[in-house]
């Protein structure tokens, strides 16, 4: 029997409250895009804006009265001189121009969460650290565990290439290493992560190749009295620390810089406690007894897409890709899945797409105790929901106000979902 190779992959965001600033921007303004785009002119005075601020230096601030302090800084800034825990008056005078976010602790924090659960892709068991101590803590990093995963994703280089495309399509700047000590793993990735933030021009992958003992003691993620403690004996990498002797650092510094040491060379086990998958989005209903009933089946379809569409719109996310499984006595089990133009958490659209797939379903006779006993949608996979503005359309807009592009974007969207439910799958394409 074949051993399993441990080996572990760690993520550390960058520009975490940057990154997250521009996408809550971005969204926004296609929000606000939409609420005052009655026209198509409109949209494009509205798209200008965003667009001439691509190479614009962008800060995330944090407000203390009159007084502001940089909390994080893109990499342009950086490299005009900007560096966390700046003034933002000196900030200015360094950037001129930028563009200036409010710093937003728990939007980051929320975000940092998704981000753990969106990493459950890649492997069932998931490790997230963040600390809210402030700007001087280490950056909030994920931990995946890959043992017995990398077989499926074609080996550990693959499945690390896959993580870095999904992350950069996302705009996510991150730093990633990997390594069979899961606290290797995380040192590494810490030190690539110190060097892109301070823009260094070092090689990340030299520093996934170099020694442990060639790294700064930052990477080992100790607390920040200790590492000034440190730096203030000479002591600047982890070698020079490993090479003072551990009586002399637990002395002088407490017992966290040598946990941390050990945990970092495999010594101490890496403290593992995995991101719990979240809640399914499914609703069943079963029947007393096999039923043979069309009105019947009808009516638990719609109960239990209603139950559905309520744990959607209580996430504020919608439906892409629907499973539906249908179970009865004396016959054939019934499973497929339907795929949707975009996120939908409407009971009713939901309905009209099902609705020529229950009615060709194939009920049996009650006398031979043939019937449906089970029901069971469950959201395969989901999609953010867009916050439309009320009167923007339905019964509030005037027919004669033409429809913003992205809604008319989305209601070709569902048109097309209705021709698909009746005339098939493959009668109906996008150009």
């Amino acid at each position: 029997m074949a051993r399993t190779v441990s080996w572990f992959i760690a993520v550390v965001p960058v520009r975490w409250s940057v990154d997250r600033a521009r996408a809550h921007e971005r969204r926004t303004s296609s929000r606000d895009g939409r609420a005052s785009a009655g026209s198509e002119a409109a949209s494009i005075v509205h798209a200008m804006p965003s667009a001439s601020r691509v190479h614009v230096p962008a800060l995330v601030v944090s407000m203390h009265g009159a007084r502001g302090r940089v909390v994080d800084a893109c990499a342009r800034a950086v490299s005009r001189g900007v560096h966390p825990g700046m003034a933002l008056a000196h900030a200015r005078a360094c950037c001129g121009a930028a563009e200036e976010f409010q710093h937003d602790p728990a939007r980051d924090a929320r975000a940092f969460d998704r981000f753990a659960e969106w990493s459950l892709r890649w492997t069932p068991r998931v490790h997230a650290w963040r600390d809210d101590g402030g700007e001087a803590s280490p950056r909030p990093f994920v931990l995946l565990d890959a043992r017995g995963c990398l077989r499926v994703h074609g080996g550990a280089p693959r499945l690390a290439d896959r993580i870095r495309h999904a992350l950069a399509a996302r705009g996510i700047e991150h730093a990633l290493a990997s390594d069979a000590v899961a606290g290797a793993a995380v040192v590494r990735a810490t030190a690539i992560a110190g060097a892109m933030a301070a823009g260094s021009p070092a090689d990340g992958a030299a520093i996934a190749r170099a020694p442990i003992d060639d790294l700064p003691i930052e990477a080992l993620r100790i607390p920040v009295e200790a590492v000034s403690g440190l730096r203030e004996v000479g002591v600047r990498t982890v070698g020079q620390l490993r090479a003072i002797g551990r009586d002399a650092v637990v002395n002088r510094f407490g017992p966290e810089p040598m946990r941390c040491l050990d945990v970092a060379t495999g010594a101490e086990p890496w403290p593992f406690a995995p991101v719990r998958a979240p809640d399914p989005v499914e609703s069943e209903f079963r029947f007393a007894s096999p039923c043979a009933c069309m009105q019947a089946v009808e009516q638990a379809v719609h109960a239990s897409l209603e139950s559905l569409t309520v744990q959607l719109r209580q996430r504020r996310r919608g439906v892409r890709a629907l499973e539906v499984r249908v179970e009865g006595a004396g016959l054939r089990r019934v499973c497929g899945t339907v795929h949707l133009g975009v996120a939908v958490d409407d009971a009713a659209h939901l309905w009209t797409v099902l609705r020529p797939r229950i009615e060709r379903l194939h009920l049996g006779r009650h006398e031979d105790g043939q019937g449906i006993e089970r029901i069971l949608f469950r959201a395969a996979r989901l999609g953010r929901m867009e916050v439309h503005e009320p009167g923007l359309h339905g019964a509030d807009r005037s027919p004669s106000t033409p429809l913003p592009a992205l809604d008319a974007e989305r209601e070709v969207a569902l048109l097309v979902d209705h021709l698909r439910a009746r005339l098939g799958e493959h009668a109906c394409r996008r150009p």
